[in-house]
């Protein structure tokens, strides 16, 4: 496993982190037995729907990306100039969730399972034996009052 840290010193610079990473990923990514998974960590205010935000602009999503906190998951089609692997971006938000079984109960699971999809997962404890085990791992973690560190980790297949 390899571990990067990434500085980011204002919420544009979060959203441009989250674009340019979408961009590589599209450049990079084939199609696999799953969704493409990005396990987003930290505490509230820490930067990750900001991340999300960049991210879906990355996939050339035009649309506004709302927390999906009280719906669990929203959906957001990837356009098709993109060329792009994917046809799907998920933003999903497990926070509320209690028990791996209200994952399975929202359909996460069908979600993770697509290899059309790409799902960005905040609070992902909760369903971590539903990530794959190529997903990519992304800590968020507050270092002042703009800042933030960045920790992403990926296993290798």
């Amino acid at each position: 496993m390899e571990t990067v840290d990434k500085k980011i010193n204002s919420c544009q610079e979060m959203k441009k982190f989250g674009a340019d990473l979408a961009g590589n990923v599209l450049k990079s990514a084939g199609r696999s037995s799953g969704a493409l998974v990005f396990a987003l960590e930290g505490e509230l205010g820490a930067g990750k729907t900001q991340f999300v935000k960049g991210f879906a602009q990355g996939l050339g999503i035009k649309q506004p990306i709302l927390s999906p906190t009280f719906v669990i998951w929203r959906p957001y089609k990837i356009p098709s100039q993109s060329k792009s692997n994917f046809n799907n971006f998920f933003h999903l938000d497990c926070y509320r969730l209690e028990s791996l079984t209200d994952a399975y109960t929202v359909r996460i699971d069908k979600i993770l399972k697509n290899s059309a999809n790409i799902a960005a997962i905040e609070w992902p404890q909760v369903v971590v034996r539903l990530i794959p085990t190529d997903a990519w791992h992304l800590k968020f973690i507050i270092t002042g009052k703009n800042q933030r560190t960045v920790k992403i980790q990926r296993m290798k297949n």
